[in-house]
């Protein structure tokens, strides 16, 4: 009787055993499908932004005498804002208010009308991208789509200042080697939480302004976290959180996400949070299934309230960020 016992908790433990790899397998299968997707888009974005790059680089005669023209194409609105006198132009122009039109100037603004086709392409070409711009180093924007300039940058704002410019400012450009902005932050342009892919721009090896494409959290959330029942996480190379699902902010315990809202111009980098939910967790055994994902495991188990759960892991590879999903 006792042998006969002993051969059916074995069979138990076989058949739990591969259920438990069945279960793993499949959720793994899951989530490295999403990851795969959106390691896809990035690296898709990020090559796009080479290609532009090194258009704006070498393909675009900056000094070229057309300060003429520049009279016949925009109109001046007020100190710090052109507007374009051409019906297919619909990206905006800023300059700062310590800034001179002068005819270097003029050539580049006329001269740069170029990027509207190859910004126009980039987002046509890259569903997740929500705007495209370059930023000169004495402040002169150039962004695509329009927006309202007036609305949304205060005269004298230091454009210089912001995180996308900051990042890059000086650094070589490196073919495959953008510069992922990974920590969420309100768009000064008005187009809430981003994150940026930003590059250098050079002319003749001088270093001249940065080039910025920006993916919307809400297109993120939209396209990759849409579910209502899943527990998604995703986070950067620090395990701070990029986005996650309602699941995911009811699990971490922090208010459902909300567009940011522009009661005022934005002034100074403004991030979406403040901390590492995930590394901060008041569990201790989730926040050692986290250690155990950052050491290189794909899924890790825990307990939550006496049940038992298990954190699944994907990376993806553009960026070094992960997908984490939770099941129980």
């Amino acid at each position: 009787m006792r042998k006969l016992l002993f051969i059916f908790a074995l069979i138990i433990l076989f058949f739990s055993a591969c259920n438990r790899q069945k279960e793993v397998e499949e959720n793994l299968k899951k989530l490295n499908a999403i990851a795969l997707d959106l390691n896809a888009d990035l690296s898709k974005l990020r090559q796009d932004m080479e290609f532009v790059s090194n258009s704006l680089k070498y393909k675009i005669e900056y000094n070229k005498s057309s300060a003429t023209k520049f009279d016949e194409k925009y109109t001046q609105i007020n100190k710090n804002v052109l507007i374009s006198n051409l019906k297919n132009n619909s990206s905006s122009i800023y300059y700062p208010t310590n800034g001179e039109i002068n005819e270097s100037l003029k050539n580049f603004i006329v001269n740069s009308e170029a990027y509207n086709s190859l910004f126009k392409k980039s987002l046509q070409k890259n569903p997740i991208l929500s705007q495209i711009y370059f930023l000169k180093n004495n402040s002169f924007l150039r962004i695509y789509p329009s927006i309202d300039i007036e609305k949304h940058i205060l005269p004298g704002t230091d454009l210089l200042q912001l995180i996308t410019y900051k990042s890059v400012v000086n650094k070589p450009f490196k073919e495959g080697h953008a510069c992922w902005i990974n920590t969420p932050f309100a768009d000064p342009y008005g187009r809430g939480w981003i994150v940026s892919c930003a590059e250098p721009i050079y002319y003749r090896e001088n270093f001249i302004g940065v080039l910025s494409a920006d993916i919307s959290i809400h297109n993120i959330k939209a396209n990759y976290l849409s579910s209502n029942e899943d527990i998604l996480f995703l986070i950067n190379k620090d395990f701070e959180l990029i986005a996650c699902t309602k699941e995911g902010e009811k699990f971490l315990n922090i208010p459902q996400f909300r567009e940011y809202q522009y009661y005022k111009p934005i002034t100074q980098n403004l991030f979406l949070f403040e901390h590492s939910f995930l590394l901060e967790h008041e569990n201790k055994e989730f926040k050692l299934a986290i250690q155990d994902i950052r050491s290189g495991k794909k899924f890790a188990d825990f307990y939550l309230n006496r049940k038992r759960h298990t954190l699944f892991a994907s990376r993806i590879n553009e960026t070094n960020w992960y997908l984490l999903k939770i099941t129980n």
